[in-house]
């Protein structure tokens, strides 16, 4: 008898480990069974959400003056006073941006989008000064003033406008109104998923970014790693970003597991910017410049240096708020929106 259990005690301790390893397995299995895995497709909801999600790309024409140092004309006569007759030189260029926005409403003749102020908001006047002495401005250098703006959505066909309806650039949102002619047909859907409630986050929850983060459509994910404050101050994702991703939208998991929710707009990654002398963007190189020292005219351009892994998100609270406050603008153009929060 004895003999028996010194031999079959190796086996005795295989199949308890191998009952246990069984238990686990199962524990986590049942936590999966009663999770939101099965009740709904994670990978399905998002694919229909980032049907909602478009690109919405700005060209915005300008046109300047390059004046004398000797005319000592000031930044507050710049703005009163038509600089074509004091220019030594006109000159025209454009500037482009592009960004993600999201539908919220959309019927058979107009689809309204939310994105960020800033992909879609050009300076009315641009300013460049001589320089005086250290950190000091001098007089006006050139002026150039925006002559017009043209914006553009993808994936949305048979658009008459994109009518600028409300910005604020202190939230750093705006709501673009775009009118379909009346031979398209639009299929176009707001987004599927109720508005959150951002005051209600937890630290460490996930959360998924779906945009153009470089002009590409993708879903990206992180966990929040500041909530904000009920000021409105940003949520802070740890997800990475790229110029593009403004105004995408920002989803999370919903408490009761049952689906997504909204909790607000991917706004700004933290950056540094550096200043480069170029030389004009008409100027060709030759293999000459190898050797031969630049002489020709030099130009300031200024680069961000993202610190990738910061994502601010603008909060749903926020932008609920804010629509309410000016909910008699959405009724004038026959827009109805519901701001229930979860």
């Amino acid at each position: 008898m004895a003999g028996w259990g010194i031999n079959k005690l190796p086996l005795f301790f295989a199949t308890a480990l191998l009952v246990f390893s069984s238990c686990v397995h199962r524990t986590a299995k049942i936590y999966l069974d009663n999770g939101f895995e099965l009740r709904w497709n994670l990978a399905n909801e998002l694919e229909k959400l980032q049907e909602s999600v478009k690109l919405v790309s700005g060209i915005c024409y300008y046109r300047g003056y390059i004046l004398s140092e000797s005319l000592k004309i000031t930044t507050r006569e710049a703005k009163v006073l038509n600089m074509e007759k004091f220019a030594v030189e006109k000159f025209y260029f454009n500037k482009n941006r592009s960004g993600s926005s999201v539908v919220i409403y959309s019927d058979a003749d107009k689809v309204l989008l939310v994105t960020c102020a800033h992909v879609i908001d050009f300076p009315d006047t641009l300013m460049r000064c001589y320089s005086v002495g250290r950190d000091r401005a001098g007089y006006v250098e050139a002026i150039s003033y925006k002559e017009k703006q043209e914006l553009y959505i993808t994936e949305l066909d048979g658009y008459d406008s994109v009518e600028v309806l409300l910005i604020d650039r202190g939230l750093d949102i705006a709501f673009l109104l775009v009118h379909i002619s009346e031979e398209a047909i639009n299929t176009v859907q707001a987004i599927g998923c109720p508005y959150g409630n951002s005051s209600k986050l937890k630290l460490g929850s996930r959360v998924y970014i779906i945009g153009y983060p470089g002009g590409y459509k993708m879903i990206s994910s992180g966990v929040i790693g500041r909530v904000g404050s009920g000021a409105g101050e940003s949520i802070v994702v740890d997800a990475p970003f790229n110029r593009g991703a403004s105004g995408g939208a920002v989803v999370a998991i919903r408490e009761d597991g049952q689906g997504l929710e909204l909790i607000g707009l991917a706004r700004s990654a933290s950056a540094e910017f550096l200043e480069f002398l170029v030389p004009a963007e008409s100027y060709e190189f030759s293999d000459l410049e190898k050797v031969k020292p630049y002489s020709g005219e030099v130009y300031v351009e200024r680069h961000p240096i993202i610190r990738y892994g910061i994502t601010l998100v603008v909060p749903i609270n926020k932008i609920i708020e804010y629509m309410k406050e000016h909910a008699d603008t959405f009724k004038s153009k026959g827009i109805g929106l519901n701001l229930l929060k979860l």
